[in-house]
């Protein structure tokens, strides 16, 4: 016979729910697979702390700009101060999977500002550090 009350029952049947656990997840809870509810009490009792997996999308095909922005658009080439013809893209190549962990959101804005366009912003954007990766590149028309 449990020692819980059938309150509590319902009030953590009714959380799990509301948290968006299926049967299944709640069969491997009760089941106590891998360990997992004497890992979830060292949470609860704050000696331990829960650490996402990493999440990487695979991408099945390179890039192509010209697949969503449309025609004569490519990946500028080359330095900012370029014809965007010539040059190696600043960015990894051939791309075929994105640690979505590693990705640096950057607004390379200063000060008051509140937008940066343009070349301008391509200078503000190198890359600070070796190991950051600019994976979208810097994208424009070029005729």
């Amino acid at each position: 016979m449990s020692q819980y009350l059938e309150g509590q029952t319902h009030q953590l049947s009714e959380a799990l729910q509301e948290a968006g656990f299926t049967k299944d997840d709640v069969t491997a809870l009760g089941q106590n697979r891998d360990g997992i509810l004497s890992q979830l009490k060292q949470v609860l009792l704050g000696l331990a702390t829960i650490v996402r997996a990493c999440f990487k999308l695979a991408l099945d095909k390179a890039f192509n700009p010209s697949e969503f922005i449309g025609e004569n658009w490519k990946v500028w080439k080359g330095p900012a101060d370029g014809n965007g013809l010539e040059g190696d893209e600043d960015c990894v190549k051939e791309l075929d999977v994105v640690d979505l962990e590693q990705i640096v959101m950057e607004t390379h804005l200063q000060g008051d500002e509140t937008s940066v366009y343009g070349e301008e912003k391509m200078r503000r954007g190198p890359c600070r550090q070796e190991s950051t990766t600019r994976w979208q590149g810097p994208i424009g028309l070029v005729e």
